[in-house]
């Protein structure tokens, strides 16, 4: 920072570091609100390659910028991509290091299929929407008889809420039937980020270290919550296959909480008993093991079970939008808030997470296994429901490999 003339104060550091730890969740933000609509206007293919692209320059310059000592090659990376993680010099190889996996994708990019959703939705061509349903399913030819007839019927529908004006963000806000369901998604987004999840995966070292552990110790912990977090995230796609997306959510709320204020107690007691900071790290791994049971996979697949065929896509993106914008306010503040509250900062999360299950509690459906056909009266009309398309493009398996992309972002 010499360029700029700045002293490096510690307040003015703990400051710059939580502003380049949030420019990836800006960059996020971006991408939301962008990537349906290159998606729908190039396909699913091309974007994906564009997205790559981006991917694979963000990385060079994460990757270079130390060696030509500019902050505006990091500040554009971290932007694009990345977390600002690893050893005091070998952090820009850390940094860059997923390029490898971005080069290995676009070499295989060409041998994948498009989508057929957007040929039949988008293009509005059936021919090539078949041909690529027959590409993915082979010889089952039953199959892509079903699916074809379902993304048919799904094409129509969109048509026709495009026609009467029923997808944009203005008509969810105006109308009565979907404000619920936008305000459900907008808070089960905001739920998830608000628990603390990510000020426990972005600062976890630190965390640890002030729990009593040195600096080897605290990175092997750190590393043992970020594998409970990809364990809990396999087992979500069981998890939210056969239990009810209500109990847990609210389940995975309440024991969040319970973590937390053991966490906070944990880390009071810290400076007079010893045990304390063995009651910390379990209690803050035991967090990441909960938060995965609800508050981890079911923010993310809200939006497709409140909202009908129309405003879905819609709704998605403003949970999304919502849940970046989220983790960039969490990720700016967190830093100064524990300089100045140390282990308290933790009951700001444990009280928001308490309004937002109350909140859950009171006006959530349940949506497991198409009970909001019945249970959500409150939440959408009649008129609404019968415009509902349940499309299982080949079996659960796409929607939960999908989901479990999401939740491995943590």
């Amino acid at each position: 920072m010499n360029v700029y003339e700045l002293e490096m104060t510690e307040k003015v550091e703990v400051s710059v570091w939580a502003v380049v730890v949030s420019l990836f969740i800006g960059g996020a933000i971006a991408g939301t609100l962008l990537g349906g609509r290159l998606a729908d206007t190039m396909g699913r293919k091309k974007s994906l390659l564009v997205n790559h692209l981006l991917c694979l320059i963000s990385g060079i310059f994460l990757m270079f910028c130390k060696f030509i000592g500019s902050v505006e090659m990091l500040v554009i990376g971290r932007f694009m991509s990345g977390f600002c993680t690893g050893t005091e010099n070998g952090w820009p190889f850390l940094l860059g290091a997923f390029m490898v996996l971005v080069v290995v994708a676009i070499l295989a990019h060409p041998a994948l299929p498009e989508s057929p959703i957007f040929y039949y939705t988008m293009e509005q061509d059936e021919v090539k929407g078949l041909r690529e349903l027959q590409r993915l399913r082979g010889k089952d030819s039953k199959a892509v008889e079903v699916e074809d007839s379902a993304l048919k019927t799904l094409a129509h529908q969109i048509k026709e809420a495009q026609r009467s004006n029923t997808c944009g963000a203005m008509f969810l806000l105006r109308s009565s039937t979907y404000r619920m369901p936008l305000l459900l998604t907008i808070l089960a987004n905001a739920a998830q980020q608000f628990s603390g999840v990510n000020a426990v995966f972005y600062y976890s070292t630190l965390i640890f270290r002030s729990a009593g552990l040195d600096q080897y110790q605290s990175q092997g912990a750190s590393i043992g919550a970020g594998a409970i977090n990809v364990i809990m995230s396999i087992l979500a796609v069981p998890l939210v296959r056969h239990c009810r997306r209500r109990v847990l959510l609210l389940s995975s709320m309440v024991l969040c909480v319970l973590c937390q204020s053991v966490l906070v107690g944990a880390l009071w007691f810290l400076p007079s008993y010893s045990w304390a900071s063995y009651v910390a790290i379990f209690s803050l791994l035991a967090y990441v093991l909960v938060f995965g049971i609800g508050l981890g996979p079911i923010p993310f697949m809200i939006a497709t079970e409140l909202f009908p065929v129309g405003p879905r896509s819609v709704g998605i993106v403003v949970g999304g939008t919502t849940n970046w914008f989220t983790n960039m306010i969490v990720g700016l503040t967190f830093p100064v808030v524990q300089s100045e509250m140390a282990e308290f900062s933790f009951i700001l999360f444990i009280a928001s997470v308490c309004f937002f299950a109350i909140f859950m509690y009171n006006f959530l459906p349940e949506t497991f296994r198409g009970m909001h056909i019945d249970s959500q009266e409150d939440v959408t009309s009649e008129s609404s429901k019968k415009t509902m398309v349940d499309l299982d493009i080949g079996g659960p398996a796409p929607i939960y490999i999908s989901l479990l992309c999401q939740a491995l972002h943590y």
